[in-house]
């Protein structure tokens, strides 16, 4: 259901709104879900299921619609629709935002900036997290086994123009400038294998 939701959904024939959400009818219509014998009571424990909350569902009328909170490549899908927007004017701004990688990816990081979808085409943003690693309320935005966690000045990058989003699952997001969030807002980076901060952001003097 995920990767539909958030990937494919335009290109199997599905009506999926800006907001992200889709018709469950339409959904359960697709082969996938036919040859399991998919019914709303399987979409509706699905939704209530996730432990990382991907999933929200909603009823209009009588119809029912279901979407990924975050996670999309679907361009159709617009981000003051889906997600709420970040700003210090709504005085809603996390006081962590933290990118979990891995060390092999750090030195590029570190030179070019975060990349949307890590440089693929796979998602629309630059997944983060409201809180440190290891923390338990992070249920979404950083892989468990991420080596290299790498802070921003979150509120410096919006003011220099840098959009960034929050979904109802807490996963900060950013589409970046460009598909880039730049490498001038990491503030610090923690070696998670040793508990250590980096002395240096030099990309040179990381191995």
């Amino acid at each position: 259901m995920a990767r539909v939701l958030r990937h494919t959904a335009a290109g199997q024939g599905l009506v999926i709104r800006p907001d992200g959400f889709c018709p469950v009818e339409g959904l359960l219509a697709l082969q996938e879900f036919r040859s399991f014998g998919c019914s709303l009571a399987d979409v509706q424990a699905a939704v209530n299921n996730n432990d990382k909350k991907r999933f929200e569902l909603l009823q209009e009328a009588d119809q029912v619609f279901v979407r990924a909170v975050q996670g999309h490549s679907i361009k159709a899908v617009a981000d003051d629709e889906l997600l709420t927007r970040l700003s210090s004017e709504k005085g809603n701004l996390p006081t962590v935002c933290v990118h979990g990688t891995y060390r092999r990816h750090l030195a590029s990081i570190l030179r070019q900036g975060l990349l949307v979808g890590g440089g693929t085409s796979q998602r629309n943003h630059v997944h983060f997290a409201p809180f440190d690693p290891g923390d338990g309320r992070v249920i979404s935005g950083m892989r468990y086994n991420c080596e290299v966690a790498i802070y921003l000045n979150l509120e410096g990058a919006i003011k220099a123009g840098v959009p960034f989003f929050q979904s109802a699952n807490q996963v900060i997001l950013s589409p970046g400038v460009q598909g880039v969030v730049a490498a001038e807002f990491i503030s610090k980076v923690k070696d998670l294998k040793t508990g250590q901060w980096l002395p240096s952001l030099d990309p040179a003097q990381v191995q």
